[in-house]
């Protein structure tokens, strides 16, 4: 069964499908299926079958067991997993929570949920209601679901070992305070976050206290405050995910060792938006991503000895912003194009390094043929000091009194800071953008 269309479906619309349903399985003889000795129970829920709802399948389930669920709506209300057990959907069955709280709230170990519909969790001031929450166990995987209406999508807390994967989490977060995340991790462990697409939530993926995470091949858009947000939580990974019209891509906040490759940040265009922020990072890698059509590519905000390498910036208000309380970062081999102002910074001094970077904007020559410029180039202008400050001046963008201001700032900087400068600036773009698109979802 097609999912889109099943959960437009009324449960009146659905009663001759469902009819149609039971009669063939009734006459397949479905029900509590006794296994082979050795093998695990499985049960089935069906409306013709021994068992009609999930939830007298489940108290019935011993452990180990799995649960069928075949296609048809099952309004269940919140439902506990207290033992292992794999509950799995055969066409995307659409199980309603009824608004009343969680629709599984998991206790137990070696639980496995694929292909469900899940639809309608609580709304509270008070409780984070999930689809799917686990509490405190190891051991789990959530795959190949869809999860509609719901304030948290897939809620672990402290809890380890765990794949979440290929799930499509929409949310309909109308603003931060009322809105949850599509993914919500808190003191958890040694996770696979792969192939979900996240949308409407207020963040799509939000971690804190939770380390060596790898999240690969996601989608997230349209989220309401970051696509994905990281909190105090170190050695994670997260490669080749998109993140395309969020107010902010990713937000990484009081962390170090994560490694930021291949990924593609999209249209997080206004008044206060990143593609990507960084706030007190440390000893981070930052290697190979689109970042594009972004109010701000990066900001720098106290983080420091961090490598910002073989970046694609393009077509962005402002590539990077480094206030001044960052040091020891290096920023080389990365291509600035089309985008209005390479660098900003709010200090007179930079304690950062710039070599071996492409600059579009750069007119240089290279007599010795090494490939690089024989002339330092100074990536910040004067004019994006001002805007950066003061944000009704950029109506005087390519002005004549602008280019006159900024040829003077060149020979005698005053204002930008002094040592701000690529001492090798590439005569050849050394990043393509098709490279990093071809490699991700």
């Amino acid at each position: 069964m097609d999912s889109t269309n099943s959960r437009r479906r009324s449960p009146q619309r659905n009663r001759p499908v469902a009819l149609l349903v039971a009669l063939t399985l009734a006459t397949a003889g479905f029900g509590f299926v006794r296994p082979v000795e050795g093998a695990s129970p499985e049960l089935h829920v069906c409306p013709g079958c021994a068992f009609t709802t999930v939830h007298e399948a489940l108290e019935r389930a011993p452990a180990g067991a799995t649960v069928t669920v075949h296609s048809g709506y099952y309004p269940e209300g919140s439902l506990q997993i207290s033992k292992p057990v794999t509950l799995r959907g055969n066409g995307y069955p659409i199980l309603d929570g009824l608004g009343k709280g969680h629709i599984f709230y998991v206790t137990a170990p070696d639980v496995h949920i694929q292909g469900l519909t899940l639809y309608r969790t609580g709304v509270s001031s008070v409780t984070e209601f999930a689809a799917i929450r686990f509490h405190e166990i190891h051991r789990c995987s959530v795959r190949d679901n869809v999860i509609l209406g719901a304030t948290y999508g897939i809620y672990l807390e402290r809890s380890r070992d765990c794949a979440i994967e290929r799930n499509r989490i929409i949310g309909q977060s109308r603003s931060e305070v009322s809105g949850g995340n599509g993914i919500h991790l808190w003191y958890s462990q040694e996770m696979s976050i792969e192939g979900n697409q996240v949308e409407g939530h207020r963040d799509g993926l939000y971690m804190e206290f939770s380390e060596n995470l790898r999240i690969r091949k996601n989608t997230f858009e349209k989220n309401i405050r970051y696509g994905m947000h990281f909190m105090f939580s170190h050695h994670n990974h997260f490669h080749n995910n998109v993140f395309r019209k969020n107010t902010t891509g990713v937000a990484v906040m009081y962390s170090h060792d994560i490694d930021v490759k291949g990924n593609i940040f999209l249209r997080s265009w206004g008044g206060a938006f990143y593609g990507l922020l960084l706030k007190e990072i440390s000893d981070s890698y930052i290697q190979g991503n689109l970042i594009e059509g972004n109010t701000n590519g990066i900001l720098l905000d106290s983080s420091n000895r961090n490598l910002i390498q073989g970046n694609s910036f393009r077509m962005n208000g402002w590539a990077i912003d480094v206030y001044g309380n960052n040091y020891g970062n290096r920023i080389t081999g990365n291509s600035f194009v089309g985008n209005h102002f390479d660098i900003t910074t709010n200090s007179r001094r930079s304690e950062n390094t710039y070599d071996g970077n492409y600059w579009d904007r750069h007119h240089g020559y290279d007599g010795d043929g090494d490939g690089a410029g024989d002339v330092p180039y100074r990536p910040m202008s004067v004019f994006a000091l001002w805007v950066n400050r003061n944000s009704e001046l950029a109506i005087l963008m390519n002005s004549p009194v602008v280019d006159f201001l900024e040829a003077a700032e060149r020979v005698f900087p005053v204002i930008t800071p002094d040592n701000m400068e690529d001492g090798r600036p590439l005569m050849k773009n050394p990043v393509r953008r098709e490279d990093i698109v071809n490699a991700n979802p």
